[in-house]
């Protein structure tokens, strides 16, 4: 069953995407302390998501699918896990408001312990949180759940599941802001999707290094292109 995980995750993104996407996105517009809890929490869960996926064991005997060696490059990884913080903590900030607060904040009336907690404290808190990811993603990790476990199935399926569903939020965010902006064009399509290959790439790579499958290669590739796409059109 392990090699039809990613392809029914990707599956179920694909229904979520068509079906919550222009609802979700639509709230996503509208910026408040709700939308940045419901980012921070998908967040938690994807990082728990990408734990899980470097601790799997890889199988012994995988398909003749082999991930090239640059897919799974440290250095690859720290880009991605840096990208990918950086832009969670704008999308933060924007949903906290923080934008619109320090353009339109008057410093003169500010007192010394608000324009600290506006310009320094808060968002270092929002970067040291974010910065977590590279650690999850890029430090070395010990595979520590074998084939044998019971729960390998469940927590393979969880994992991926889990960077999906920050995948869709993503997306919603995305889409919510290019959309605001009236960005189009076959360029921005090729951004995004390289984009999203870019930030959710390494690990679906690590889990196809372990569990080697065409399908959940293939897959990852059209929820990659789907996502671009739902963003501009």
């Amino acid at each position: 069953m392990l090699p039809f995980v990613p392809v029914v995750a990707d599956s179920l993104l694909i229904c979520l995407l068509f079906w919550q996407l222009p609802y979700v996105g639509l709230r996503f517009w509208d910026s408040s302390g709700t939308q940045a809890a419901v980012l921070t929490a998908v967040f938690v869960i994807m990082c728990a998501g990408v734990i899980l996926v470097r601790k799997l064991e890889a199988r012994e005997n995988g398909s003749n699918l082999t991930i090239p060696a640059l897919l799974l490059d440290g250095r690859l990884h720290l880009i991605s896990a840096i990208a990918f913080a950086l832009l969670f903590v704008t999308l933060l900030a924007w949903q906290f408001g923080y934008f619109d607060a320090i353009f339109e904040a008057n410093t003169l009336t500010l007192g010394e312990g608000e324009a600290s907690a506006l310009f320094v404290f808060a968002p270092g808190a929002w970067l040291a949180m974010a910065f977590l990811y590279v650690i999850f993603l890029v430090l070395k990790v010990t595979p520590t759940i074998s084939m044998e476990n019971g729960r390998y199935f469940w927590l393979a399926s969880f994992a991926l599941l889990a960077i999906n569903l920050m995948q869709f939020t993503m997306t919603a965010q995305l889409m919510a802001w290019v959309q605001g902006q009236s960005l189009s064009g076959a360029w921005l399509w090729g951004l995004m999707f390289a984009g999203f290959a870019l930030l959710f790439g390494p690990p679906r790579w690590i889990y196809l290094s372990k569990q080697p499958d065409w399908g959940g290669g293939l897959t990852s590739l059209v929820v990659w292109m789907l996502s671009a796409w739902l963003i501009i059109r």
